[in-house]
């Protein structure tokens, strides 16, 4: 039964071989073959065969998430139900993205372009799910959370209980345990099981004994997930047990390398590994069941293929004939034996039998001597680096000429990226050869051309896709994830990163690339470097890394990049004099660093509610989305909420047509809340929008800001228990990020709202929360005095706030208006 949990599996085959060979041509092929199936099926079955393809080459679709929702979606397009996924993917969904729509995620994703038969996956999902607990747990107020894809950890508690209600579901094991699961990512990691069960109820006849429809997935460019893996929890990790749960679904998996799941070793990596597990992907002597080389020519197209590629000078027949039996038909020998030819043209050396013997490592090791010295150093420049463009290339060999580079790059052993910008690598096999002849002294280069030519990659690297060093943006998110990842790779080599690639790092977090970049691209051991820009990157997002202390040989600007994400984060979680003394320690004059602490020094001015210290500060700021976003707090905060939203709404509006997606982000988020604040009836226009962005650049802070928003809205309506209920979940959220600061903010909304549906028995839990969260009364003083605004304390206005107010009482009137419930005028009805 494929509910077992141990076990063999036979549910995957393999096809890999070198790039260009025609893996995905062959699966593309495969996912067109109409499979046998039973010929009893009823008229009113589903299709005999559904299929998905699934290509892991791009970094925004290779996480777990989109991935089952791909096969969530493909089930939904040919109406299958899937009760016992939903029920468990609501339990998860609702507790790892807080506030999150998943409509509104599904509409920012790629999955419906995976699936195009789907219609509206999210709807799907939400009606089924309100039938199913409104079935087994008659919880008659599901549909009010539920609008928001919302199954709480109480109502979920609820449905395992009474899952014996439900005629669907009884049966299925482990999903009462699912829904009182604590750990997120072992959920996760088990939810395929659910999708397995939901799909085996599909598959079985009408009479209820065999499988009666085949599910096949096609995972293409397989090498990417490689790639990333080596740790436990890696990705491949996760889409082995994917394919592992799923026994009742065919994974077809094409790539350059063949899958190692079978091997002892992989149990360094892998949940489930060994031939105990995998026994069609073991090695034996017979060779592997499920695994399949592809690219062995047949010896006549082998004669083929080389008579058309040495055309211009022919190999004579029985010479020709010889070296095509040594090859096997292997195409990176018959590749090899093409440089040889083309480079016995070149200097004259006879080309024979024993150019060919004693394996392929020897072969190319002959193919590498026999080529020019400038075309040597540009292999080697080749294979220092993941992946390069003709300019990276003649930064790092800058001897060569454009005319060398091109002939160079039309070798067999340069593959394609198939990107735009950082077009070629160099053949894996290939560079593994060329690394492991580094030291002999035909590859000798000494370590100080080593580090320059890498310091010369990164500088042409950045130089390509970064603008102004202060204001740093790139020209597109696809090449921030290229150079992200292209750094990442040489800092690990011990490559030497120049001091501009701080603006790199800060270009990352300015375009919101933390919802792209995923831990497979950091790794599980990350170095100092890594961890550092993620610091920065993913301020705004879960999973932000703690940083040991830096060695004695890192560089200055990169200890100070550091530094300021440590003042960052101790603003974000309110410790003002922490903050300051931190901020006290950054020297590096480097000007995006420079940059940061000085607007970290007017955040810390408004903060601490030096707010004329503060706008005196941020009007001279240069950058226009983040002075106009600076100068909306200011004026929020001094209860002049009209100004506030023009500022707000200016700085969205610059950040989004120059692409600064963090701060577009941000800049409708605030202006949602002081929308929130004055009742302004754009707020639930610009709620919807907020919620997309800040999705779309994964920031938790800025989706728990949003859902305090929400909170005052609901307040407005009144609706107490929603506010309260919204309010909490936030603070809960910003909890979760540390953000204490956030929290002090939202005791401001918090009794705003309190005040608005008149509950005063809440002002004393808000002022608790206040308490707990702010270190000292300096850190406080802030959110303490509009709390007392929003109270009606005008008394306190006067005590000596000239400083920090241009006019204090003004700004506790507006507070304490904003506060102030409005009066519904009934008119009276005409007779």
């Amino acid at each position: 039964m494929f509910t077992t949990l141990i076990g063999a599996r036979t549910n995957v085959l393999s096809y890999y071989g070198h790039g260009g060979i025609g893996k995905s041509a062959l699966s593309k092929h495969l996912e067109g073959i109409d499979l046998e199936v039973d010929s009893e099926i009823s008229p009113q079955a589903l299709p005999p065969m559904l299929s998905l393809r699934y290509d892991l080459s791009t970094s925004s679709a290779r996480d777990a998430e989109s991935i089952l929702l791909a096969l969530r979606a493909k089930l939904a397009a040919a109406n299958v139900r899937a009760p016992a996924f939903d029920l468990a993917f609501a339990y998860y969904w609702a507790q790892t993205h807080p506030g999150q729509h998943l409509t509104e995620y599904l509409s920012r994703s790629t999955v419906s372009g995976r699936a195009s038969e789907m219609t509206d996956l999210g709807s799907i999902m939400q009606d089924a799910l309100n039938d199913i607990v409104g079935q087994v747990a008659d919880v008659s107020t599901f549909g009010v959370a539920g609008a928001a894809f919302r199954l709480t950890k109480g109502i979920a508690a609820t449905v395992s209980r009474r899952l014996d209600n439900s005629k669907i579901l009884r049966n299925c094991k482990y999903l009462s345990e699912a829904l009182n699961e604590v750990n997120m990512v072992d959920l996760r990691m088990f939810l395929p099981h659910f999708l397995a069960w939901d799909l085996h109820q599909a598959q079985m006849n009408h009479e209820g004994h065999a499988p009666a429809r085949t599910f096949v997935v096609f995972f293409d460019s397989w090498e990417d997930v490689q790639a990333d893996s080596g740790y436990r929890g890696c990705l491949e990790d996760v889409l082995s047990q994917l394919v592992f749960l799923m026994p009742n679904v065919l994974f077809v998996i094409t790539g350059r390398e063949r899958l190692r799941w079978a091997e002892k070793e992989s149990a360094a990596y892998l949940t489930r590994s060994g031939p105990n597990f995998w026994p069609g992907l073991a090695l034996s002597e017979s060779g592997e069941k499920d695994q399949h080389l592809l690219g062995t020519l047949s010896h006549k197209d082998s004669l083929e293929f080389l008579h058309v590629a040495t055309a211009a000078r022919p190999i004579e027949p029985d010479l020709l004939d010889a070296l095509v039996a040594q090859s096997g038909g292997h195409p990176d020998y018959l590749d090899a034996i093409i440089d040889l030819w083309q480079g016995a043209l070149t200097d004259g050396s006879p080309l024979t039998i024993q150019s060919v013997s004693g394996g392929l490592p020897q072969v190319y090791q002959r193919v590498f001597r026999g080529l020019p010295p400038l075309e040597r150093d540009l292999l080697l420049a080749a294979s220092l680096v993941p992946v390069f463009s003709e300019e990276i290339l003649s930064a790092m060999v800058p001897q060569a000429t454009p005319l060398q580079i091109t002939g160079f790059l039309h070798r067999h052993f340069i593959e394609s990226t198939m990107s735009d910008w950082l077009e070629f690598r160099l053949r894996s096999s290939v560079a593994e050869l060329v690394t492991a002849s580094r030291n002999s002294s035909i590859w000798f280069w000494s370590s100080h051309q080593v580090r320059s030519a890498l310091s010369n990659a990164v500088n042409q690297l950045l130089a390509s896709c970064l603008t102004l060093p202060s204001v740093a943006t790139l020209t597109s998110n696809i090449k921030l994830d290229q150079a992200i990842k292209f750094v990442i790779s040489l800092e690990r080599t011990g490559a030497e990163l120049p001091p501009r690639t701080v603006d790199l790092i800060f270009a990352a977090n300015v375009a919101g690339s933390a919802g792209r970049l995923f831990e497979t691209e950091f790794g599980g051991e990350s170095s100092y470097f890594s961890n550092v820009l993620r610091s920065v990157i993913a301020l705004e997002s879960s999973g932000v890394p703690s940083i040991g202390h830096p060695s004695d040989h890192e560089p200055r600007w990169l200890v100070d990049t550091h530094q300021v994400s440590i003042a960052r984060h101790m603003l974000l979680e309110g410790n003002l004099s922490g903050c300051s003394e931190v901020l006290s320690t950054i020297t590096d004059s480097t000007p995006t660093i420079a940059h940061r602490r000085s607007k970290l020094e007017i955040l810390l001015a408004s903060r601490s509610g030096e707010l004329i210290r503060g706008r005196k500060l941020a009007e001279n700021w240069t950058v226009q989305d983040e002075r106009s976003d600076l100068l909306g707090h200011i004026a929020l905060w001094q209860g002049d909420f009209v100004k506030a939203r023009n500022y707000f709404q200016s700085a969205a509006d610059f950040a989004r047509s120059a692409a600064r997606d963090l701060e577009y982000a941000r800049g409708l988020r605030h202006q949602a809340r002081v929308e929130a604040i004055m009742d302004h009836p754009d707020v639930e226009s610009t709620l919807s929008q907020a919620q997309k962005v800040n999705l779309a650049v994964d920031s938790s802070i800025g989706l728990a800001q949003i859902e305090g928003t929400r909170g005052i809205v609901a307040a407005r309506g009144g609706d107490t228990e929603a506010s309260s209920f919204l309010l909490h979940m936030a603070c809960r959220h910003f909890e979760e990020s540390k953000a204490n600061v956030d929290i002090a903010s939202l005791c401001v909304s918090a009794v705003l709202s309190a005040r608005l549906v008149s509950r005063t028995d809440l002002f004393d839990e808000w002022h608790q929360i206040l308490d707990r969260v702010c270190l000292n009364e300096a850190d406080s003083r802030l959110y303490r005095r509009t709390i007392a605004f929003v109270n009606g304390s005008i008394g306190q206005a006067r005590q000596g706030l000239a400083r920090d107010y241009d006019d204090p009482v003004n700004s506790a009137r507006a507070w304490f208006e904003a506060a102030t419930p409005r009066r519904k005028v009934i008119l009276p009805v005409s007779s």
